[in-house]
């Protein structure tokens, strides 16, 4: 497969490897921004289904003590200056969150479930004043313990920085692994047309028409493999978005593109087609300027 420039003075062959390299670099690179930008979306609407909530929890120690201790923790609670509101999740729900680990085993009727409250906090509650309501429940009722939802939020956040951190460090092995394989291609071009280079250079040729010869060569193969790359990257983000969705809830169940980040994700195939012109670009102007100083 042969690509000439509209010129036609430099023939220059860019094969299919050249091609399929670059397909495989869009590829990886838009499954990297994809499933970067659907973390932040997951993370950035859980955290919002968070915010202002907590959970408590009350183990069933003793199930005929239970309703009585259950009512004083209830009155404790409701008194709380920090607590908006709160509501009992039913036993089956409470069953259903157990059903993941335990199977079927979790409708046993003899399996002992802890009492779950559903705790809504007043806005701009200080931080310091929820861990002194934790720690003054759990002391009182040791049975009992008070989740505060933003202690993990907080962890989340940092999980997926992390997550995103990485992705960025391999975006950018991945981009210079592809200068480098550019960079490569575009030198053995160079040196299999020397000696036409020469020829044009001793006929007064400027170095940006030998330049131009190159870039023009490269743009139908780096477009093809651009395309090539990144229209089976977008079918491979719809099948796991469509996989995540059929978790039902929870943070899984969020990691799913918006079309905001479909958009973004079209940055992806330009940056690679321009970065390859401009890395091609650079290659042969230094290999002028070293080949005719």
């Amino acid at each position: 497969m042969k690509y000439f420039s509209d010129q036609g003075f430099v023939p220059l062959d860019y094969g299919r490897g050249l091609i399929l390299i670059l397909a495989i670099m869009v590829y990886l690179s838009t499954l990297l921004m994809g499933g970067g930008l659907a973390l932040h979306t997951a993370v950035k609407r859980w955290g919002q289904v968070l915010q202002g909530q907590a959970s408590l929890t009350v183990y069933n120690e003793d199930s005929r003590k239970l309703p009585s201790q259950l009512e004083q923790i209830i009155a404790t609670i409701a008194k709380a200056p920090e607590i908006e509101t709160l509501g009992l999740i039913p036993e089956v729900e409470a069953r259903a969150l157990l059903e993941p680990w335990l199977g079927s085993e979790s409708a046993n009727p003899d399996l002992p479930v802890p009492v779950i409250l559903s705790l809504s906090l007043k806005s701009n509650v200080a931080s310091g004043d929820l861990h002194r309501l934790k720690a003054d429940i759990e002391k009182t009722y040791p049975n009992a313990r008070l989740n505060l939802h933003d202690t993990w939020r907080g962890k989340l956040r940092s999980w997926a920085l992390a997550v995103e951190m990485t992705a960025v460090l391999l975006f950018a092995l991945i981009l210079a692994a592809t200068a480098a394989i550019i960079t490569i291609t575009a030198r053995n071009s160079f040196t299999a047309q020397r000696d036409v280079i020469a020829c044009l250079n001793q006929l007064g040729a400027p170095d940006p028409m030998v330049i131009n010869e190159f870039v023009q060569a490269l743009k139908k193969p780096s477009l093809f493999g651009c395309f090539l790359g990144f229209v089976p990257a977008c079918l491979t983000l719809l099948i796991i978005g469509g996989f995540s969705q059929r978790v039902g809830s929870g943070l899984l169940a969020q990691a799913h593109l918006t079309q905001v980040g479909w958009a973004i994700l079209l940055i992806v195939p330009l940056f690679s087609y321009l970065f390859t012109l401009a890395v091609t670009s650079y290659t042969v102007d230094r290999a002028l300027e070293r080949q005719f100083a």
